[in-house]
């Protein structure tokens, strides 16, 4: 489903962001998966019935942006923003990009975005 990749010192900051289309549905599930499976497990145990609804229920493509490094699709990251606030209810990266800076850069890109114009990050 996706690409294994080197990160580089380059990497860090070629990174791009492609609005996400229904088509994108699947890599977000997987990506989602990926990194977060582990967890619930532990805590509520794992169900694919349950996880492929719950996704269907709630991914939104008006709010999704695909994370994209050198033209591969490396995460994900769900905003919504409004007058007062930008809300990121989900950044997730695939595990080749995560601790690489990457997550932390575009995290710090949305901050300084909001500080600029007056608005709170949550």
């Amino acid at each position: 489903m996706y690409q294994e990749v080197l990160i580089n010192e380059t990497h860090r900051n070629q990174f791009s962001f492609r609005k996400a289309s229904i088509s994108d549905s699947a890599f977000y599930y997987e990506v989602k998966k990926k990194v977060l499976i582990n967890y619930i497990e532990e805590i509520w145990g794992w169900n694919e019935a349950f996880q492929k609804q719950f996704h269907k229920d709630n991914y939104h493509v008006d709010n999704t942006q695909i994370i994209m490094i050198n033209e591969i699709r490396a995460g994900t990251i769900e905003v919504k923003e409004d007058a007062k606030s930008i809300f990121i209810s989900g950044l997730y990266l695939l595990p080749p990009y995560q601790n690489s800076g990457i997550g932390t850069r575009i995290l710090k890109d949305y901050i300084d975005k909001a500080t600029e114009n007056n608005k709170r990050v949550e």
